[in-house]
């Protein structure tokens, strides 16, 4: 047994120098190097050390087989040539290796359907890259300490998979460049210098169930990258922004946690993106920021203790709804920098020195269906908007007037703070509640059927009615509405 345990301890610290090449006829240059063939599976028994310079530590040439580290090292020459590197194959699997010292640790050129899984990749200037390649599978590796761009970085790929590595100490953790249909998830990614997972021009592509700690910058998302999904991933502590896009258009954001960054996501440039279901919270300035950007969504977030909710810069024709913004040091939704023509609808902001601050220079918005509850200074507005849909504005929990026809908007003391015309008399919580009392009942039903059929130039015409698209006739869709929520009332 004694003997036994000896022979395990000193298993590692064989060596071997050289480069091995695995030919495309599947025999071994040189034959003497350290690895035993079984069939399509080759095993290394001893550590490869590369010690000439350019020199890389095995070269794969042929298809459809298996290099089994078996846990040896490959090391390298104090960064030159690649660890191992399959080119122009298809159908390999590498696994259980170290791979160390290298420019780059492991390198894939023009492959197909490869494997890289469960290898140690550290103190490489590059961890793991893949060039024109196509369904590979980067899995379960520790990657670390890569020198000078990315622990692993894919390069005009298509169909591969990121999945639960751990890689940290690089200045990017993960990079796509030129890529579709990727997926990446499952990954820890922490102490990143740059940002733990970078998208340039890259679309299509998965980004879910990752957590990122500790970084510059969680997600980022550059140069025209287009209709790609981030959603469930944790994203905390890092000092500039946990998810930043610019010249981005027609991405999703969903619900992701972001912590205790400096921006929870911010983005420039960029239109038509969707922010929606997110927990944003604690992050030292804005929950979510949009600079000189159009048609973004932004929808249903829950944003808390943050300095600013939602800020638009030279922001416009967005829509900002559902969303819950409590707590926030400043504002819950600021508007500057001319920004125009947005819609703000079903927000609820509470307990914020300013619930809306509008600064100069920005009309033309559209601002009802919101609950403001218990801010320092419930708006704030420096520019002309509009506070209602045309028969109802916002709730204000320190409105004081009085409901003298009962439709559930107040009609005495306004406009209320200067703007609102229309101000509910309770919370706007569903579009069910026709009369705005909390539930959902007959009254609502007996509102809708007495202007059944009415447009808005009929004598029987109810714009509170009106609570289903297409919009501007009380019709079956509307009573469907109401009905379909009958009895619920508001917590």
């Amino acid at each position: 047994m004694s003997l036994f345990l000896a022979a395990v301890e000193i298993q590692p610290t064989m060596a071997w120098d050289g480069t091995v090449t695995i030919l495309a006829d599947g025999s071994i240059d040189p034959p003497t190097a350290p690895i035993q063939r079984n069939g399509d599976t080759y095993t290394l028994t001893a550590s490869i050390y590369t010690e000439e310079s350019g020199g890389d530590g095995v070269v794969i040439q042929r298809s459809n087989m298996t290099l089994e580290g078996a846990g040896y090292r490959v090391q390298g020459p104090y960064w030159d040539g690649s660890g191992i590197r399959p080119w122009y194959v298809q159908n390999v699997t590498m696994r259980n290796m170290i791979v160390k010292g290298y420019v780059t640790g492991v390198n894939l050129l023009y492959c197909a359907n490869v494997s890289v899984t469960g290898n140690t990749v550290g103190g490489n200037i590059n961890g793991i890259e893949c060039h024109f390649t196509k369904n590979i599978v980067i899995a379960q590796n520790t990657v670390y300490q890569s020198e000078e761009v990315s622990d692993v970085s894919f390069i005009t790929d298509t169909g591969s998979q990121i999945v639960n590595n751990n890689l940290s100490q690089t200045m990017i953790g993960i990079r796509l460049y030129n890529c579709t249909h990727e997926s990446i998830y499952g990954n820890n990614i922490t102490a990143i210098t740059n940002v733990g997972i970078q998208l340039d021009y890259s679309n299509y592509t998965r980004t879910y169930n990752n957590i990122i700690e500790n970084n510059k910058n969680g997600i980022g998302l550059d140069y025209y990258s287009a209709y790609n999904s981030i959603f469930d991933n944790q994203i905390k502590t890092c000092n500039a922004t946990g998810i930043r896009f610019e010249n981005c258009s027609s991405n999703s954001i969903l619900r992701n946690m972001i912590v205790q960054n400096k921006i929870g996501i911010f983005g420039r440039f960029s239109d038509s993106n969707i922010i929606a279901e997110n927990n944003i919270t604690a992050n030292i300035a804005e929950g979510v920021c949009l600079n000189y950007s159009s048609n973004d969504n932004i929808a249903d977030n829950n944003l808390i203790d943050n300095q600013n909710g939602v800020r638009l810069r030279h922001a416009s024709f967005s829509i900002v709804h559902g969303n819950t913004m409590i707590s926030n040091t400043q504002y819950g939704i600021g508007l500057d920098s001319s920004s125009s023509h947005n819609d703000i609808h079903e927000n609820t902001m509470r307990q914020s020195y300013y619930g809306i601050l509008i600064f100069a220079l920005c009309p033309d918005n559209t601002i009802y269906h919101n609950n403001l509850i218990d801010n320092t200074d419930q708006a704030n507005t420096m520019s002309s908007n509009t506070w209602d849909n045309g028969c109802e504005g916002n709730y204000w929990s320190n409105y004081n007037g009085v409901d003298t026809d009962g439709d559930g908007v107040g009609n005495t003391n306004i406009p209320w703070e200067g703007v609102d015309n229309c101000p509910l008399m309770n919370l706007y919580w569903i579009a069910a509640d026709v009369n705005h009392d909390l539930q959902v009942g007959i009254l609502d039903v007996v509102k809708i059927t007495a202007a059944y059929g009415a447009t808005r130039f009929s004598m029987y015409w109810n714009p509170h009615a009106d609570i289903a698209e297409p919009y501007g006739k009380i019709d079956i869709l509307d009573v469907v509405v109401c009905t379909r929520h009958y009895g619920e009332k508001c917590d």
